[in-house]
């Protein structure tokens, strides 16, 4: 989960211990949008939005793996796996000028428990966002307090049938529903534990489940419940919400070493090529640290929603990634950083 220019991110926490939890959302006339909904195990069991449901105005009750009773008419049900976990939004943005509208549509998603029925109104005011609250796996900073922490979450959430036979296995180390491994009195299991940290970080830093494509690196393999666990630690070594494959699609291109600032670079698209995508697309420059790259113009993306773009005589399109301004003007133009920067 990176920061982007399309969308207005949000979240929310769900408690489903004592009874459901009930989602409202507005009509937003076609617009995309999409409330993501992950369990602590960190599946994307559901989406609200335009893909998964469409755009009218609704209401959804998220309740939990155990919980029995009925709904109002008019209500769909949705089923989380896990008592705890979170939602998150996304909401498409045009343009600048289409900023307010954005974020009203945004001010109307509204959360509430079901005895609140039928009562569900939109937070009068918005907390900022806290990325950093976020459960991010760190095993080389956590040390052993990460294998505590895991037999905290085994308690707090049992985990789904398909994994029970490896949480078996982790028991054999004192890894276990309320257990404190690094409490442990066996000094060999205690050096295993700390000899496997290094060990399974690098393995999930290094882990590659991307196919390559004429250069580019995408990964199609991120599902709603993901049983390889190597997969799932990979998807989800920066944090939580990447989408599932079929929500949205992320092309990667990262030659080795990184895009070069003395180089000049051109994405072209044909005629009648452009990303062939049901909402939006775009074209977003990082940096080596996952963020944004300040530039002259403060253009941080190109997309099917960049005002000005200029097609060719042929009807292509071509985005120029230079530092320099291009002779034909900044009008297809992706500055990796200010001109004349050298850093």
């Amino acid at each position: 989960m990176g920061p982007n220019i399309d969308t207005l991110y949000g979240y929310a926490w769900l408690d489903l211990t004592k009874e459901p939890q009930l989602i409202h959302v507005p009509d937003t006339n076609d617009r995309y949008y999409c409330i993501q909904l992950i369990d602590e195990y960190q599946n994307s069991y559901a989406y609200i939005g335009r893909r998964a449901t469409g755009t009218k105005e609704g209401t959804f009750a998220v309740v939990g793996p155990n919980w029995k009773g009925s709904l109002p008419q008019g209500v769909h049900l949705i089923q989380s796996p896990t008592n705890l976990g979170f939602a998150f939004t996304r909401t498409l943005v045009l343009g600048d000028a289409d900023l307010p509208t954005a974020r009203a549509i945004r001010r109307q998603y509204a959360l509430a428990p079901l005895s609140s029925y039928p009562r569900i109104e939109p937070p009068s005011n918005l907390v900022g966002a806290d990325l950093s609250l976020f459960p991010i796996l760190h095993l080389d900073t956590l040390g052993l307090k990460y294998f505590d922490s895991l037999s905290t979450g085994l308690a707090e959430a049992p985990p789904p049938a398909d994994d029970r036979s490896t949480v078996a296995q982790f028991a054999t180390v004192g890894v276990g529903p309320s257990k404190q491994p690094s409490q442990g009195h066996a000094p060999a299991v205690i050096a295993a534990l700390q000899a496997a940290i290094p060990i399974a970080s690098d393995k999930i830093a290094n882990a590659n489940f991307s196919t390559n494509v004429n250069g580019w690196s995408v990964n199609y393999k991120v599902t709603n419940f993901i049983k390889d666990p190597m997969l799932r630690a990979s998807v989800n070594r920066v944090g939580p919400a990447t989408h599932v494959a079929q929500e949205a699609l992320y092309f990667a291109a990262k030659p080795s070493g990184g895009l070069s600032g003395a180089e000049k670079y051109v994405l072209h698209f044909p005629k009648g090529q452009l990303p062939p995508v049901d909402s939006f697309w775009s074209l977003t420059l990082y940096g080596p640290d996952g963020f944004l790259v300040e530039n002259s113009i403060h253009r941080y993306s190109i997309g099917d929603r960049t005002a000005g773009l200029v097609y060719g005589s042929d009807g292509s399109l071509e985005i120029r990634i230079q530092v320099e301004q291009p002779k034909s003007g900044v009008s297809n133009w992706l500055p990796p950083r200010a001109a004349g920067r050298t850093n």
